[in-house]
């Protein structure tokens, strides 16, 4: 006999304690956000497929679940990241030439799990400007992230940045075809030297390509990842200077905003799902291997829906941070009743509630 009741793999579900946790650090991070100016905004969970992806590299299209709308007919998917739904919704429904903030929270289906915890429908909740495109707006989105990870009780965390803009202009100094891309980017992403070594025997790229890759995936140390930038990239490509200039300010202002804050510089780190432009960030935690938040810059994402702005932002997994930050959902104490038979009764249990009481019912007597 079939188990109906099983879930599909790595499919999780919520228990009233961790949905009690889960919950209120929700409201705790949107509160957060708010206080920040950032707006909240519900994007929904299911789009038309060409409207989901668009602007978005082939990772995330692996990753979406794929289903037909029968009002239509027309192909539909289910959203494996937000963020270029919260692109769309600065182009169509709230366009302006300022800056605009956003705060969201919602449920994302994947077709495999992306980090070390086995889940394919993580809460994904994160933060989005637009309209700035100088540095200072990749410092503002970074500042927010730290803050929210010290309100949540996680104030013992790396940040480690990089940059789209050297995977870039290797691309563009070496006019590597696209399959030549696709790989130097999965190369980088998956920081696979068997995998670079095999393609430099495959191949005629020169080696001067394959020496900067090695030296640029090695590369942890903040003062020697920069020296290196400096040494072997200033001057031979727009972004690669555009690189060293960014991560230097930003760099600095967090050390200042942040004095306590430990750092590290990934000069082989191009963003994920194939959309980010520029400065990339990661945040890791203690007793977690894999990374708790992950953004970056994704500048010209809203071009594919009409209007291309610059845009910067972070996402986080809220189930995994409910993990590691304990204590934000604790059970409120229950005064128990038995279930009123008078209308009377059940008027005055209801003003206890409100003033703050918290009453639950029972209906046997003898329970």
């Amino acid at each position: 006999m079939a188990k109906y009741w099983l879930l599909p793999e790595d499919i999780i579900e919520l228990l009233p304690d961790a949905a009690k946790e889960v919950e209120a650090l929700r409201r705790l991070t949107l509160d957060h956000f708010a206080s920040w100016g950032y707006q909240q905004v519900l994007p929904p969970l299911a789009e038309y497929l060409d409207s989901l992806l668009a602007g978005s590299g082939a990772d995330l299209e692996a990753q979406t679940c794929k289903i037909t709308d029968h009002h239509s007919g027309r192909l539909m998917g289910v959203r494996a990241d937000i963020t270029p739904q919260i692109a769309r919704i600065d182009a169509h429904r709230l366009p302006t030439d300022g800056e605009s903030r956003y705060g969201y929270c919602g449920e994302v289906l994947r077709n495999r799990s992306e980090s070390t915890e086995p889940r394919r429908n993580p809460l994904i909740v994160g933060a989005e400007l637009f309209g700035v495109s100088e540095v200072g707006g990749d410092v503002e989105i970074i500042a927010l992230l730290l803050d929210w990870l010290r309100r949540t009780g996680i104030d013992d965390c790396v940040l480690d940045l990089g940059h789209a803009g050297i995977f870039s202009g290797l691309v563009a100094r070496e006019a590597l075809d696209a399959d030549d891309r696709a790989l130097l980017q999965d190369i980088f992403a998956g920081k696979k030297r068997p995998d670079l070594m095999a393609w430099q025997a495959q191949s005629r790229l020169s080696d001067r390509l394959i020496e900067d890759v090695q030296a640029l995936m090695g590369l942890y140390d903040d003062a020697q990842a920069l020296d290196t930038l400096r040494e072997h990239f200033a001057g031979t490509h727009p972004e690669f200077d555009r690189a060293i200039a960014d991560l230097e300010a930003v760099q600095k202002a967090i050390s200042a905003f942040f004095p306590e804050q430990r750092t590290s510089i990934d000069l082989g780190s191009v963003g994920s799902y194939g959309y980010h432009s520029g400065l990339v960030f990661s945040c890791f935690a203690s007793g977690h291997y894999s990374a708790i938040a992950r953004g970056g810059r994704y500048d010209g994402v809203g071009a594919a829906y009409g209007r291309s702005r610059p845009a910067t932002g972070f996402s986080a997994d809220l189930l995994t941070l409910a993990q590691l930050s304990t204590g934000h959902g604790e059970q409120p104490a229950f005064t128990e009743v038995l279930f009123p038979d008078n209308a009377e009764t059940f008027a005055a249990l209801a003003q206890r509630r409100a003033a703050g009481e918290s009453i639950r019912f029972k209906h046997n007597k003898g329970a």
